[in-house]
């Protein structure tokens, strides 16, 4: 019994403070991540309206100058496939790889979309009838920096619960000690007072088969004997009842 309330403390205990642990975490990965897709959407937006601050990714590895912090890329392109980098020296570029960001963008019939294999983000706006203009972000470094987040939040998870355990199961001993001591206290008096009954009800019960034996005793008194005898016949398997109970109640707290 005293097994069994152990094992709810700890589960209770585990699903209490994992559930607080697991929103605290989450909720702080959702808000980082949304906060990575608003700044994607903020320099996509600048980019489309003209702010060519914005500096981007899409460059080949150890050329690119400047701040690797800024990401977008803005290009202006007509239906020939002929581009111009409006925000960007086109010599640090890789245009093999723009080129196939550009034709993902010109395909699609949105006006924004995103292609998690390749890591990009992308928005585009139509200037006339001939010419677009697109602003292209790399989500790469974003995708890794989320990806290490949530390896780190499941690490920590992992390693709280664990410690969690511990201490529940730690925890569940010491609240429960003094149920458990109350417990044993109870089937020792039990199995005390069990022990300490069987002797004078074996004592009554014998005496009565021999009232009930006597030619001596009228007739009329036999019933109470009768009576009596019943009686004790029936406190006795109360009091093996109590016996077998402390029995069991040992076996199972043993």
């Amino acid at each position: 019994m005293l097994h069994l309330l152990k094992i709810k403390f700890v589960v209770i205990i585990m699903a209490l403070v994992g559930t607080v642990l697991v929103s605290v975490l989450g909720g702080s990965f959702i808000s980082t991540w949304q906060t990575q897709r608003d700044m994607i959407d903020e320099a996509l937006d600048r980019g489309l309206e003209g702010d060519f601050r914005v500096r981007p990714f899409i460059a080949d590895s150890g050329t690119q100058p400047g701040d690797p912090g800024v990401f977008a890329l803005v290009v202006d392109t007509d239906n020939t496939g002929t581009f111009r980098v409006l925000n960007y020296p086109i010599e640090y570029l890789n245009l093999d790889l723009l080129t196939d960001y550009l034709d993902i963008a010109q395909a699609s019939v949105d006006d924004s979309g995103a292609d998690e294999t390749l890591h990009i983000a992308w928005r585009k706006t139509q200037l006339d009838d001939n010419t677009w203009r697109m602003a292209i972000a790399e989500t790469s470094t974003i995708y890794y920096s989320l990806r290490t987040l949530a390896i780190k939040d499941l690490v920590i998870i992992t390693i709280a619960m664990g410690a969690l355990l511990a201490i529940s199961v730690g925890l569940s001993s010491w609240v429960l000690r003094p149920v458990q001591q109350a417990w044993d206290q109870q089937r020792r008096f039990v199995a005390d007072a069990s022990h300490e009954l069987k002797t004078p009800l074996a004592v009554i019960i014998a005496n009565m088969e021999i009232l009930s034996k006597d030619g001596a005793v009228p007739e009329e008194s036999k019933r109470w004997v009768q009576s009596t005898a019943d009686e004790s016949a029936h406190m006795k398997n109360l009091v093996e009842e109590l016996l077998e109970l402390a029995r069991t109640d040992e076996s199972a707290s043993g």
